[in-house]
C-alpha cells in the first residue's frame, strides 16, 4: 500500500502542502538494496555459461523493474498540490542496467577475442 504523506515542506507556499509519494511502493518493486540484502551468496566456482545466464537474468529482472517504476511515474495523477517524488531508485535501476549491459558485453568480447572456446554456446543479446 502506497503511503502518501501531506505536510508543509520545502517549496510549499502559505496554505500549500507537499505530497510525498514513494514511487517504489507504488510500483511494487524491490529496491536494489533489498535485492542485495536478500541475495544468497554464490558458493564455489560457476561456469562461463552460468555467469552469462546470471547476468542476463539480472538484466531482464532489472529492466522489468525499471519499466514498472517508469510506468508508475507516468500514471501518477498530479494535482494542484506540490508532489515530491524520489527518483533515486529509478536512477539506481538505470545505473544497474548500464553496469549489467557492460558486464554482458565484456563477456561477449572475452569469448570473441580472448577465448573462443570458453563455451560452445552462442549467446544472442537483444538491444532494447
Amino acid at each position: 500500500m502506497s503511503e502518501i504523506v501531506e505536510n508543509p515542506g520545502v517549496g510549499a507556499g502559505p496554505g500549500q502542502t507537499v505530497t510525498e509519494v514513494n514511487l517504489v511502493e507504488r510500483a511494487n518493486v524491490p529496491t536494489e538494496a533489498e535485492k542485495v540484502e536478500n541475495a544468497s551468496p554464490i558458493e564455489g566456482l560457476i561456469s562461463f555459461d552460468q555467469l552469462v545466464m546470471n547476468f542476463l537474468q539480472q538484466h531482464h529482472d532489472t529492466l522489468e523493474e525499471y519499466k514498472k517504476l517508469s510506468e508508475a511515474l507516468d500514471n501518477m495523477h498530479y494535482t494542484s498540490t506540490i508532489t515530491k517524488i524520489s527518483l533515486e531508485e529509478l536512477q539506481q535501476k538505470k545505473d544497474q542496467l548500464n553496469k549489467l549491459s557492460g558486464a554482458i558485453e565484456a563477456l561477449a568480447l572475452y569469448k570473441k577475442h580472448v577465448d573462443p572456446n570458453v563455451t560452445d554456446r552462442e549467446f544472442v543479446f537483444d538491444e532494447e
